[in-house]
């Protein structure tokens, strides 16, 4: 599970906002998508957020990716964010991008295996 919290945290895009209790479920900061990479949108009217959920006490874990989009609204407190719905395009992005970063790190975790000892 550690090594699956690890790969999902460095799959999100322009990394880490906040985490549950558990560490079961990561939210990504706020971030657009520009020529090909993302970019930072914090007070930006139109922003993205990734949520990817760890699920299952063992082997094989369930994942589940899901990318928000939110737009900016003037409400009676002042500037609020509403969920206009989710980017499945951009939610599969974020999974390729995980499922990349776990084919390294299951080509890595043998690297003492590859050296002999004479």
């Amino acid at each position: 599970m550690g090594q699956l919290r690890q790969a999902s945290i460095q799959s999100l895009p322009i990394g880490l906002r906040s985490s549950s209790s558990n560490g079961r479920e990561l939210l990504s900061q706020y971030f657009v998508l520009k020529s090909g990479k993302y970019q930072e949108a914090i007070n930006l009217p139109v922003r993205w957020s990734a949520k990817i959920v760890l699920l299952g006490e063992r082997r094989p874990y369930e994942v589940e990716i899901y990318v928000f989009k939110e737009r900016r609204m003037e409400g009676s407190q002042g500037v609020e964010y509403q969920i206009e719905g989710q980017d499945f395009r951009l939610a599969k992005r974020v999974k390729d991008q995980l499922l990349q970063k776990l084919a390294q790190r299951r080509e890595d975790l043998n690297i003492i295996d590859d050296f002999r000892v004479f």
